[in-house]
């Protein structure tokens, strides 16, 4: 696993061709990450996610000007910062974990199984 992110942060893709099992293996990252941030910056990236979970779930937008700067860039450094679009396919994924990595990334996710 750690072998693809270090070839995507050389490559620098901007369009990212995946299975579920990296994104979920991604997800799970993120989330244990957040789990062991302490005090105001757990506090701080909640919030970031809270406000742009909102703007995603009313807007469809994905961009926050504020916590993109503050956050999120250092999320979107993992795929190598220039990602627009990723494509996953063979299996469908949670709703839940698309949600956070389309916020997290910047880019819309987009599936193809069946």
């Amino acid at each position: 696993m750690f072998e693809i992110l270090d070839d995507l942060w050389v490559l620098k893709p901007t369009i990212f061709l995946t299975v579920p099992w990296i994104l979920n293996r991604m997800y799970d990252g993120i989330m244990k990450k957040i789990e062991q941030l302490g005090g105001i910056k757990k506090y701080l990236f909640l919030k970031a996610i809270d406000a742009k979970l909102y703007n995603y779930r009313e807007f469809g937008v994905l961009e926050h000007f504020i916590w993109d700067r503050i956050i999120f860039n250092k999320t979107k450094e993992i795929l190598g910062g220039k990602v627009r679009a990723i494509c996953v396919g063979s299996a469908p994924m949670e709703p839940k974990v698309l949600e956070l990595l389309k916020i997290a990334f910047g880019a819309p996710i987009i599936e193809g199984y069946g």
